[in-house]
């Protein structure tokens, strides 16, 4: 009997993110997370300092929460 292989992905979006868990022998999409960033798109300053216009970010800890969150909602 062969055991059946799972991944996780994760999308980190500009708005938000997504971690789906598919098997692996057919792509079968078996659950599925998202995460939008509770402070958004920092686009004008980033810790103080400006922002160059064709550049954006997130906040760090809103990255590592997305993470956490993404990956406990999907494996329950």
């Amino acid at each position: 009997m062969q055991q059946e292989t799972y991944a996780v992905g994760v999308d980190y979006g500009t708005l938000s993110g997504r971690a789906p868990i598919v098997r692996v022998s057919d792509g079968e999409e078996l659950s599925t997370a998202g995460y939008v960033y509770p402070h958004g798109v920092m686009d004008a300053t980033f810790a103080a300092y400006p922002v160059l216009q064709e550049y954006s970010g997130h906040g760090a800890n809103d990255v590592m929460k997305r993470l956490t969150a993404m990956r406990k909602e999907a494996l329950a």
